[in-house]
């Protein structure tokens, strides 16, 4: 009976490889667990008492069992507010992936046709350069202003106060999510068309010349991993 018999030399080989991976992963694994995984279970476990001083006179942890999760399953608030949450985080996963995707498929086709780059990579650069904690207080005094008397009022006439009116808070914070998100999203996706056969793109061409056909039959199933990481990323 033939049996492959692999040399001792290189299973030792392969047997220090994977343990020197494993030490790589050592730090990695130390500092989740310091910075997420302790925090939590720290938090998880104070939730079932309340600490001294706060709200008791006692020196000890008074102990409340579930009390905390009855009083705050029983505010509709909480309901109210992670609906709105989940809204928005679904808007904007959503419309940052249908915008990159177009953005994507606009840069795809310009490359094509052997066109120079159009401006739209140096605009997609400008907000990867801007830090987050920059970027916002920039908006919130563009949209904001003084209580809504801001450069974008005055240039389209509408007064959007983010601190009274809810709907418009939701809106600009939409907008300037999306505005951060889709940079970084386009450019993931557009790599990832490179892996999509030319020939196969010429191909559909001959069968139709509408490129929302050729995307949604040929580029999508493609793309498919690439979006729904991007999508999951973007909704955390």
């Amino acid at each position: 009976m033939f049996s492959l018999r692999i040399p001792k030399r290189q299973t030792q080989s392969f047997t220090t490889r994977r343990a020197a991976s494993w030490i790589l992963f050592v730090p990695l694994a130390v500092l989740v667990t310091l910075i997420s995984i302790a925090p939590s279970v720290d938090a998880f476990v104070a939730s079932f008492d309340v600490g001294p001083g706060r709200f008791t006179a006692q020196e000890a942890p008074a102990e409340i069992a579930l009390d905390n999760y009855r009083i705050l399953f029983r505010d509709k608030a909480i309901f109210y507010s992670l609906s709105i949450t989940a809204l928005w985080a679904t808007a904007n996963s959503v419309l940052t992936i249908a915008v990159s995707m177009l953005l994507a498929h606009f840069m795809y086709l310009r490359s094509r046709s052997k066109r120079k780059r159009s401006l739209l990579y140096p605009f997609l650069m400008i907000p990867l350069g801007i830090p987050l904690y920059i970027a916002v207080p920039l908006w919130r005094a563009f949209i904001h202003g003084d209580a809504g008397n801001s450069l974008f009022s005055r240039f389209t006439g509408i007064t959007m106060n983010l601190i009274t009116d809810p709907v418009a808070a939701f809106i600009a914070a939409l907008i300037v999510s999306i505005w951060l998100n889709v940079p970084m999203t386009t450019f993931v996706i557009r790599s990832h068309m490179d892996h999509i056969d030319p020939n196969l793109i010429d191909a559909a061409h001959l069968e139709t010349k509408y490129d929302v056909t050729i995307m949604r039959y040929i580029q999508l199933p493609v793309l498919r991993t690439s979006m729904l990481t991007m999508l999951a990323l973007n909704f955390v």
